[in-house]
């Protein structure tokens, strides 16, 4: 069983749905073309999205954790947004932030904080899970379990950044 499903009732059919954020503790948008999304972004960086990110893009699609809260952005990118990011277009074009995040470091931003803040995800697996980290610390062991602590505590990696302070 995945370990999406306690998290498939926040889904909606897709961006366009309105909806009402205080009734959503999370916000998913199905994507129909998420695999070749997915296929298009791993040709175009020249890597492998870690298996736990796709199980997300498949099962959930991308969208807002903790939605009700306004303080963060606090949102799973999509796959092509990924590639935008390391390739600079779009909005990214002229973010100076991009250049923190080498994918030679062997992490993939796939988490927006802030416009100028992402968590990142191991591209290789430790002990068979993918690690997020925030910066150079790391966050949870998984992509499932920074689901699960997201689903706990809203913002909850800011305990790790007030550690550093």
């Amino acid at each position: 069983m995945s370990f999406c499903v306690n998290f498939k009732k926040y889904v909606l059919p897709n961006e366009y749905t309105q909806y009402n954020a205080s009734e959503y503790k999370h916000v998913f948008f199905r994507r129909d073309n998420w695999y070749n999304e997915v296929k298009k972004t791993e040709r175009d960086l020249g890597i492998v999205i870690p298996e736990e990110l796709k199980e997300i893009y498949r099962e959930l699609g991308y969208g807002f954790l903790c939605a009700c809260d306004k303080a963060c952005i606090d949102r799973i990118m999509p796959p092509m947004e990924i590639g935008e990011f390391y390739l600079k277009q779009d909005v990214y074009e002229y973010n100076e932030v991009v250049d923190c995040y080498d994918l030679n470091d062997g992490r993939l931003v796939f988490f927006e904080i802030y416009s100028d803040l992402f968590l990142t995800v191991c591209l290789t697996p430790e002990k068979g899970k993918y690690p997020v980290y925030l910066n150079d610390e790391m966050i949870a062991e998984s992509l499932q379990s920074f689901l699960e602590r997201m689903d706990e505590k809203n913002d909850y990696y800011f305990d790790f950044i007030e550690d550093d302070m």
